[in-house]
């Protein structure tokens, strides 16, 4: 087969989600937020926020002040990668991780500080 002359269809950066999820809303043309696809991932996948709280109790009750959110959920990811609770397969999108970390601050004030924060750019 000979890709000369062959058209390839270009998407834009923004036609995709990393995380799989759909981008469709019930308003026809309208994406979906960060922070929605973020509250429907919690929702369906509530292990992860606590697995993720449960490892950062452990750091701040070993003394730590300060560590990084994506060190953590590294952490989470590798956890269910190799769990044999018979947990099914799922992707955490990157753009969650702030999410969680804002999410743990919100519920445990005693975090505040805890992550580095950067002002949200994205919904």
């Amino acid at each position: 087969m000979s890709w000369i002359g062959a058209v390839m269809e270009q998407h834009d950066l923004f036609d995709w989600e990393p995380d799989g999820q759909e981008n469709d809303t019930n308003t026809p043309g309208c994406k979906r937020t960060i922070q929605e696809r973020f509250e429907e991932f919690h929702k369906n996948h509530p292990d992860v926020f606590e697995r993720f709280k449960d490892l950062a109790f452990r750091l701040k009750h070993a003394g730590r002040e300060h560590f990084g959110a994506k060190a953590l959920m590294e952490n989470v990811r590798f956890y269910f990668a190799t769990s044999s609770q018979g947990v099914e397969e799922f992707k955490i999108n990157n753009s969650f991780i702030s999410r969680y970390a804002r999410l743990l601050v919100q519920l445990y004030p005693e975090f505040e500080g805890f992550f580095e924060m950067r002002e949200l750019r994205a919904n």
